[in-house]
């Protein structure tokens, strides 16, 4: 009996992992659609920036800072967009799961769910 609940709960954690996964794929795959499009697209999308940096190579960042109240809690995401020459050379997200599939877009302005 302590085999199969071992076993019970060894493939529920797997499972949860795995589901995890696919969603990140999917946000991953949300950002790399904007690799080499033009910088206007990510206003149209996601607005004004929240931050802007222009580095001394000419290269620019972008970034939207979210925050998601879900009860008591809240969670927070950070997507990053890199542009050179008015064109996005990089875009990247970071945070809480619940923010990021509220708030990572695709390039359409498609979002996670």
């Amino acid at each position: 009996m302590k085999k199969i609940t071992i076993y019970l709960f060894s493939l529920a954690c797997l499972m949860m992992v795995s589901s995890c996964a696919v969603y990140n794929d999917r946000f991953d795959n949300y950002m790399l659609l904007w690799k080499d499009k033009p910088e206007d697209d990510v206003y149209l999308v996601y607005g004004p920036p929240m931050r802007s940096q222009t580095l001394k190579d000419g290269k620019k960042l972008v970034s939207y800072d979210y925050e998601y109240q879900s009860g008591q809690e809240k969670d927070f995401c950070i997507v990053t967009f890199t542009i050179e020459n008015e064109v996005v050379l990089n875009a990247k997200y970071e945070g809480d799961y619940s923010a990021i599939r509220v708030y990572v877009k695709g390039p359409q302005g498609v979002q996670g769910f």
